[in-house]
């Protein structure tokens, strides 16, 4: 029994601690849009947020660089703390310009690690995340995260009556546009004081006991 406690304990703990973390990582991903002068837009383009670091984050450099120079042939973007230099290579670059929402998302990832403090050099490639340690894993999740909040912020995404309408209003791709739903769907519980829908195979016993005594 003691051990069944402990084990409930660590679980609430890590759900607070998780609750925390993603809380911090959403105003940190706030507080930049505010420092870009992004705060009253939705899609962010990428000649704008380019703009945007020049001016008013000159010591974060963005720079264009060949598929053939980057340290991997995987290697779609980087950040190297020591330089404060987030790495593109020219195919995702040019992606970004063309407005494509995967590409933007990668750029958008390696602003994570830099405004997240993420130390060392944070590669984005192709390789499944699989193969990293899970401090890395962690740091790779992190900066999806902020990208998420970054590019689809909750407050400005409220009004959205499913993904498709995510998708074309922050200009995100598909799958990013179906992640943020499913983080506003929970905004939206929270904010109307209701409870959250269980998944499809979960039985909700108290509902079930309800209607069994009242046939």
């Amino acid at each position: 029994m003691q051990r069944a406690l402990r084990v409930d304990e660590n679980k609430r703990r890590t759900k607070g601690e998780q609750k925390m973390r993603l809380t911090k990582i959403e105003s940190r991903a706030k507080l930049v849009r505010e420092k870009l002068g992004l705060e009253g837009i939705d899609q962010i383009v990428f000649s704008a947020l380019r703009d945007r670091l020049a001016e008013r984050q000159p010591n974060l450099h963005l720079k264009k660089t060949l598929a053939d120079d980057m340290p991997n042939e995987q290697d779609e973007a980087y950040y190297d703390e020591n330089s404060q230099t987030i790495f593109v290579s020219d195919v995702v670059w040019n992606r970004a310009e063309n407005g494509d929402g995967d590409a933007m998302f990668v750029i958008a990832h390696e602003l994570g690690h830099a405004y997240l403090d993420h130390t060392g050099i944070r590669k984005r490639n192709s390789i499944s995340y699989s193969r990293y340690s899970l401090k890395n894993r962690t740091l790779e999740d992190e900066a999806d995260e902020f990208a998420s909040h970054f590019l689809v912020p909750t407050n400005r995404a409220l009004i959205a009556p499913n993904s498709e309408y995510i998708r074309s209003r922050f200009g995100v791709s598909s799958l990013q546009s179906e992640i943020a739903w499913k983080r506003i769907k929970l905004a939206k519980f929270d904010l109307a004081g209701t409870q959250r829908p269980l998944p499809r195979n979960v039985i909700n016993f108290r509902e079930a006991v309800e209607r069994q005594r009242d046939n």
